[in-house]
């Protein structure tokens, strides 16, 4: 007697399409990646912030000292000095940190897109489990178990 093969009903076909999306972790080790590149990222930025904070006040001292001096009829040679040299560093690292900032932009905009694709696969699955039986949560309560993954 030949074996039957046992036909999947549409509840257990639709959980093995679910479980291989959700257990193939390309996109979750992308979104990963993402993360890890934008931590690394914001480290980098936060390194200059103390230092570019102590410069432009720097700056803006140097500029009222220039100021005042010229008010009182004489020029702060050192001062304008110094304020020109603040002014290059500055001028220097903007470029820097502004590549920084819109390379964090880039990665924080690839992580809302996984995030918001992958909340949107999963409302349609759910969608479709909730269709197929009836006993399934509300959709924010079995969102709960999978908010944290990537599909």
């Amino acid at each position: 007697m030949a074996k039957t093969k046992k036909e999947l009903t549409d509840l257990e076909k639709v959980m093995k399409e679910f479980r291989e999306d959700f257990d193939d972790k390309e996109l979750q080790e992308r979104f990963d990646s993402f993360e890890r590149t934008l931590a690394n990222l914001k480290e980098s930025y936060n390194e200059h912030v103390p230092e570019i904070n102590q410069k432009v006040k720097m700056q803006q001292d140097l500029a009222q000292m220039i100021l005042d001096s010229a008010m009182m009829g004489f020029l702060n040679n050192d001062a304008i000095a110094k304020a020109k040299e603040v002014n290059t560093y500055i001028d220097g690292i903007r470029p820097y940190l502004d590549d920084l900032k819109e390379k964090m932009q880039k990665e924080q905009d690839l992580i809302e897109k996984y995030k918001e694709g992958s909340k949107n696969k999963f409302f349609h699955y759910w969608k479709i489990f909730k269709a197929i039986d009836s006993t399934t949560a509300p959709w924010i309560e079995w969102f709960k178990q999978y908010e944290k993954s990537i599909i």
